[in-house]
């Protein structure tokens, strides 16, 4: 249901926060795109708050700076068991469970999509492989493999709504090293071939409520017009759209080529 408040709170002029997904599918997308273009600037801000996580922007400056080399691989895994999200609520009721309110790991789990698209870059060619493979009361997918190739490099995602204890992880292989990034536990593990150095970072002050606190100042600096949204419009579409398309390889057993303007 975001997308069609959204479009009449950008037609009001007014600066939108927008949680991901932005949507379940991709009807009305690129009208809402098309309306924030009229306007001549950024209006949307996205609500990605891994973005603002001190682990992960550590993993994409040591990126930046090609300290394992060049890049040759990477795994990402997302793991959790669904009824322990929120024990407050019956999960089989949450939208996670729920084909029609939108649900599924590939959707649900969007984070990594984005994440990994800011970190290697955007895929021309996808393939999933997944489905409901559990005993959870469910009618979506919770389990999937996804393979993308982003310039040439093999980047894969496993993405699950069972894995107990929780898994959050990146391990990234470069030809001169390795970097190894705990989202769960915050460590960074920088392994260098070429010295035979290992580097570990973490952070013990870490407050996972600090994304959303920083996340709401960069909205607000962003409306106030200080500066641009760390995600906007057109880069929650691209996570969007990557995931849709996941979740079609995934359903149809076909790998998906991808174009990016």
């Amino acid at each position: 249901m975001h997308i069609a408040a959204a479009k009449i709170a950008l037609k009001s002029g007014a600066f939108i926060f927008i949680e991901k997904p932005i949507s379940h599918n991709y009807d009305g997308i690129e009208e809402l795109i098309k309306i924030e273009n009229s306007f001549g600037k950024n209006k949307i801000f996205v609500g990605y708050q891994f973005r603002f996580n001190p682990a992960l922007n550590l993993v994409k400056k040591l990126l930046d700076e090609q300290k394992i080399g060049n890049i040759v691989g990477a795994q990402l895994v997302n793991g959790e068991y669904l009824p322990n999200w929120h024990k407050y609520e019956d999960y089989r009721k949450s939208y996670a469970s729920r084909r029609e309110l939108g649900g599924g790991a590939i959707v649900t789990q969007i984070h990594d999509f984005d994440y990994a698209t800011w970190l290697f870059g955007k895929p021309d060619r996808i393939y999933a492989v997944g489905g409901h493979l559990s005993e959870l009361e469910v009618n979506v997918e919770d389990s999937v493999q996804v393979l993308m190739k982003c310039n040439d490099i093999p980047i894969s995602i496993q993405l699950d709504y069972l894995q107990w204890p929780p898994r959050r992880s990146i391990y990234i292989t470069g030809d001169k090293g390795s970097i190894q990034c705990d989202l769960s536990s915050m460590e960074v593990v920088t392994n260098i071939r070429t010295n035979n150095k290992t580097e570990n970072q973490n952070f013990p002050n870490f407050n996972r409520n600090d994304l959303f606190l920083d996340e709401m100042r960069n909205f607000l600096e962003f409306v106030d017009g200080n500066i641009e949204p760390v995600v906007n419009c057109i880069e929650g579409a691209a996570s969007l759209r990557l995931a849709l398309a996941a979740k079609e390889s995934m359903l149809k057993e076909i790998s998906i080529d991808l174009s990016w303007e």
